[in-house]
């Protein structure tokens, strides 16, 4: 696989282009954020007000149905939709609820129906009288509503509860496009052992999905990371792509642990990080892109996950304990400046393209060899950067002589006598 050479505008360029510290555009981005320790109200509002600045524009929460009839029982249900719509209005966030149920290897039920399955109609009756409840409940804030959490997974242990499962979906999707058409719903799938290895419960639900919704762990069956995860990333969202057909895609939640018992460490996950936002970036049919967690989990929290998922092995316990941007203590890891620093990426990029629109500038010939032509009728100043960040040349002539240049993918800006950006563009040097 050919792994793309460019850090589309770098984001050492950046001070030249936008002030970052200002609003960048909502973008399809977002951290789900488990808090570290020890953080305060204000230091969660700080990093809500700093992401929303860099254009975060994602949130989801995942609920089983259990812990959603509770959240109702106690009379919170209100509050917690509340809660939402106020994260939505403050920070312009696009919102998903993810009702997790069948999880993976586990479907949680309320104690009333222990013991039933998709198979038993008690149970699938049930699950959509709540359903469909809990959907009129959270309509006035939901962008994106998907049932089951990687469910895929689920099926391939217990077939037999497929063709049920699929029927109540249908019936879930025809309530939602009757009563809430801009909602978006889907099940859940993923991609490793999923959709790229087996997708029958795609093409059983496909046409009643609004979109494709996956999960994107590059994992070994075992929790260790897959050792070409970081080049992979490239054919993986082509693969989805083609998947998906002409359906949007939601990647409702990706990561990388950084623990090295999984063959991984912190430069792995934050090159994740830096391919991920690469591949994804310029998709418009990719409309979310989730990452899990803002910080690892604390000791209590990764025991309720091992027990929620009953897998016991060290490898599963390494994979949950390490899968935040930064610790419990809020010691960074570098995948957090890599997935700000991409964030700003993000933004510039579409400083660029807001600044190109109705103006006519011709840059050619790409590949270039000796001479860079620029056709503008008014002053310019071309500046020309490398990969890394450097500028390399400065002109203001219409031939420019780039013999010099090595061959390689190179920046190109465009700026006004003022100094203000018009436009840029990547070329090639042969």
């Amino acid at each position: 696989m050919k792994k793309t050479k460019i850090f589309i505008i770098i984001c050492l360029i950046i001070n030249s282009i936008i002030d970052v510290k200002a609003q960048c555009p909502t973008s399809k981005y977002g951290i789900v954020p488990v808090w570290p320790q020890e953080w305060s109200y204000t230091d969660k509002e700080n990093w809500y007000q700093m992401m929303s600045d860099k254009g975060m524009g994602y949130s989801h929460s995942i609920l089983t149905w259990p812990e959603l009839e509770d959240i109702q029982n106690n009379g919170q249900l209100s509050v917690f939709v509340n809660s939402i719509a106020n994260l939505k209005n403050d920070y312009d966030l696009k919102y998903h609820l993810l009702i997790r149920n069948p999880s993976t290897t586990v479907n949680p039920v309320p104690v009333a129906y222990t013991g039933l399955n998709f198979e038993d109609t008690v149970l699938t009756n049930a699950f959509y009288d709540f359903a469909t409840e809990i959907i009129d409940s959270f309509a006035v804030v939901l962008d994106y509503l998907t049932i089951g959490g990687e469910s895929d997974i689920y099926f391939n242990t217990y077939p037999n509860e497929i063709d049920e499962y699929v029927n109540l979906l249908s019936d879930i999707a025809t309530y939602v496009h009757s009563n809430y058409p801009s909602i978006k719903f889907a099940t859940v799938l993923t991609f490793e052992h999923g959709i790229q290895t087996n997708d029958t419960l795609w093409q059983l639900t496909k046409s009643f999905s609004d979109m494709l919704a996956i999960t994107y762990w590059p994992l070994n069956s075992d929790f260790t990371i897959i050792p070409t995860a970081v080049n992979d990333v490239e054919n993986n969202i082509a693969d989805l792509l083609i998947a998906a057909d002409s359906k949007p895609v939601i990647i409702k939640e990706s990561g990388l642990p950084s623990s090295t018992v999984l063959n991984s460490s912190e430069t792995i996950q934050a090159q994740f990080v830096e391919e991920l936002f690469r591949q994804t970036m310029n998709i418009n049919q990719i409309e979310i892109v989730g990452w899990d967690f803002l910080a690892d989990f604390d000791k209590a929290s990764v025991d309720y996950w091992v027990n929620f998922q009953q897998i016991y092995t060290p490898e599963f316990r390494a994979y949950i304990e390490t899968l935040g941007l930064m610790d419990t203590l809020s010691n960074l890891k570098p995948a957090y400046n890599t997935y700000l620093q991409m964030m700003d990426t993000v933004c510039m990029q579409t400083a660029v393209i807001q600044t190109e629109h109705n103006i006519n500038i011709n840059i050619y010939p790409n590949p270039a060899n000796n001479i860079l032509n620029v056709e503008y009728d008014k002053e310019f100043t071309m500046e020309i950067y490398n990969i890394t960040g450097k500028k390399v040349l400065t002109s203001n002539l219409t031939q420019t002589n780039i013999s010099v240049l090595n061959p390689e993918t190179y920046i190109i800006l465009i700026k006004s006598k003022d100094g203000k950006l018009l436009k840029s563009k990547k070329i090639i040097k042969k």
